[in-house]
């Protein structure tokens, strides 16, 4: 019996030896253990990429504040936390600063700049961007290639925004975008709600590609962009939006499988309200929108048996059916009705407990 238990004592003062005696310290957790980078805690990594080479799925990485240049992968189960916004900056340009090939990760609280894209995150599910300032990336902010179940929340997004492909249920949500937007294409049950679109050159939001469905676009504020929201797809939802002073509001095309709906939008002082092309019979709805200080409020294409009524118009006081004049396939002078215009805004506003942000032009600290 004694034998054993020199042997147990011996034993467990081989361990602390080799654990004192390691290079990088970790702290044991119920949640993983927690590795960290920076700061001067004794054995702390230098590198991100060589703390996350040493986790375990599960594992947290703690970064203190410092410009990290290096490109890294995360192919683990990983939270990677950072403390007042340290930077990741691509040592090569050419490729992505953050590249996140597992699932259940969590990006938070980083600046990431200076790569081909500032993270991209491909084939993976479950996956958590937040509190990020990205910015001065090449091609997009964010990409994302057959990712599901995704949460880009309080991010901050410059020049380069978000670029989406064969994705699903991926929420964005209260993120700020300036000088850029998001362009997603054979995406479903996405939603885009609660951002702020401000001063672009393309499109604020572009959801394309006829085989898209049932996507969300709801409290956004969008403003300066040459389009604000372009929309394809079927069974998709746009409402309480703030959509101002683009060259047209919004865009919508080819709702083949399933109805959209478009509701209770403010739609003011856009060169057009909206634009329809290529719907088809009964592909959309259009109700209870404010249409206000546009120079053409609603125009369409090829276009038959849309659904318009209950709008506001400002340039219509008669209480009568509302004429939108367009064209058809062949470019012939065609028209449609508003049967039920409003003779008031609607204020859906009043109505809500979620108001959409205001407008801001956020500045990268």
């Amino acid at each position: 019996m004694r034998k054993w238990v020199a042997l147990a004592i011996a034993f467990l003062l081989f361990i602390s030896f080799i654990n004192i005696n390691s290079k990088h310290v970790s702290t044991a957790t119920n949640m993983g253990n927690i590795l960290y980078v920076g700061g001067d805690g004794e054995g702390n990594y230098s590198s991100i990429q060589d703390a996350i080479n040493d986790a375990q799925d599960g594992d947290t990485i703690i970064v203190y504040p410092s410009n990290y240049k290096e490109n890294i992968v995360v192919y683990k189960e990983l939270k990677i936390i950072g403390i007042d916004y340290p930077v990741i900056e691509a040592g090569d340009e050419s490729r992505d600063t953050v590249k996140i090939i597992a699932s259940n990760c969590t990006i938070e609280s980083f600046k990431i700049t200076n790569g081909e894209n500032g993270i991209k995150m491909m084939d993976c599910a479950h996956n958590n961007i937040k509190n990020c300032f990205l910015y001065g990336n090449n091609y997009s902010g964010l990409y994302l290639k057959n990712a599901y179940h995704v949460l880009v929340m309080n991010d901050i997004f410059s020049d380069k925004g978000i670029y989406m492909k064969e994705c699903g249920r991926v929420t964005i949500s209260n993120n700020n975008f300036t000088n850029c937007g998001i362009f997603a294409e054979v995406v479903s049950e996405t939603k885009i709600t609660h951002n702020s679109f401000f001063n672009g050159k393309d499109m604020a939001i572009a959801i394309h590609h006829p085989t898209s469905y049932e996507n969300e676009i709801s409290y956004n504020q969008i403003k300066s962009f040459r389009v604000g929201i372009s929309f394809g797809g079927s069974g998709g939802r746009i409402y309480h939006n703030n959509i101002v002073s683009n060259d047209e509001g919004i865009l919508c095309h080819g709702s083949k499988y399933a109805k959209s709906l478009i509701y209770e939008n403010n739609l003011s002082n856009n060169g057009i309200g909206i634009d329809l092309l290529n719907i088809p019979f009964d592909g959309l709805e259009i109700t209870r929108n404010n249409f206000v200080g546009n120079e053409l409020h609603a125009g369409f294409l090829d276009c038959y048996f849309i659904l318009w009524h209950n709008n506001y118009w400002d340039d219509w006081s008669i209480p009568s059916p509302r004429p939108i004049f367009g064209r058809n396939f062949w470019f012939f002078p065609w028209v449609q009705f508003d049967w039920r215009p409003l003779m008031q805004l609607y204020e859906w506003w009043k109505n809500i407990s979620t108001p959409a942000p205001a407008f801001a032009a956020v500045q990268i600290r």
